[in-house]
């Protein structure tokens, strides 16, 4: 072999070396550039994580306490048990609030039965005898039929039973016998 040969040899060797390692330095460069992009994306997306994590915790606190608030005016209104004496204390706010001398309200009798289960409550019935004018007379079996309301916060209770006896002079009380049913919740 002819030393020009060698020569043209080496030459062609050494353009297709010059060749691909021009292809193989732009597709490492290219790589690199992925790589640092990747890297890029990889960061802000560590940072939109942690504020996503950090607007997550305050929505779950937030809902937490919202849930919470939610839970104690149901508790209110439905209670998980039959909380005689929170019964009682609505009763006497209520004489307090409404019994005047022109207009008179008071219990003259206050008794609960068994309780008992009906489908998915369970129903407390309560006796109740009233010496009333017949503006409280309203008014309580409003108060009563209005109950239940988160809003009002007033347990939840029906009347059963409405049973009067009308004054015998013209402004006196109003003797009345009531039956209400007060529920609550059944244990699950």
């Amino acid at each position: 072999m002819s030393d020009r040969f060698k020569m043209m040899m080496a030459g062609v060797l050494v353009l297709i070396g010059l060749f691909v390692g021009f292809f193989q330095t732009q597709r490492y460069l290219e790589l690199q550039s992925l790589r640092a992009d990747s890297d890029q994306e990889a960061t802000e997306l560590n940072a939109d994580k942690l504020a996503l994590l950090s607007r997550f915790q305050e929505v779950r606190g937030a809902t937490e306490a919202s849930r919470q608030e939610r839970e104690q005016d149901l508790s209110k209104v439905f209670p998980l048990n039959e909380d005689i004496t929170g019964l009682t204390r609505l009763f006497d706010d209520f004489a307090i609030r409404n019994n005047f001398s022109s207009n008179p309200f008071f219990i003259s009798q206050l008794s609960y039965d068994q309780s008992y289960e009906d489908e998915s409550v369970q129903v407390l019935p309560i006796n109740i005898s009233l010496d009333t004018s017949r503006k409280n007379l309203e008014k309580f079996l409003e108060y009563v039929n209005t109950s239940g309301s988160i809003q009002s916060g007033v347990r939840l209770m029906s009347t059963e039973n409405v049973s009067m006896n009308y004054p015998s002079e013209f402004g006196a009380s109003f003797s009345a016998n009531i039956r209400l049913l007060a529920y609550f919740s059944r244990p699950l």
